[in-house]
């Protein structure tokens, strides 16, 4: 499983990092890894995997404890509801502010 940053509209280089394996992340569950010194969310929705930033938006609580559901994810502390599948955009408050998100692909070997 790779992670790769978000697209970038400053010219600035793609990152791209190494995880770990698919199968650390089973269908239907999420796990936090830590790039750069930063948490990074991996979700896996049946087999598809989005990657968002690990925290909160509202309040920087750890977004692994949140709830998934439908592309939905809603932080436990608040109730901050972002879409993961469209970009980390906001859709229901007490946050105002969108995740990040990033792009996720697999590299099979032999």
């Amino acid at each position: 499983m790779v992670g790769s940053s978000e697209q970038n509209h400053d010219s600035s280089p793609v990152i791209t990092e190494v995880l770990g394996k698919a199968s650390d992340v089973p269908p239907g569950t999420k796990k936090e890894f830590k790039v750069r010194d930063k948490p990074i969310l991996v979700i896996n929705d049946n087999g598809k995997f989005y990657a968002t930033s690990g925290r909160c938006a509202h309040y920087d609580y750890p977004l692994e404890k949140g709830i998934y559901s439908h592309g939905k994810l809603r932080c436990f502390l608040h109730g901050a509801c972002y879409n993961v599948k469209f970009g980390g955009d906001i859709e229901d408050y007490p946050g105002f502010d969108s995740i990040h998100t990033y792009d996720v692909g697999l590299l099979y070997h032999n």
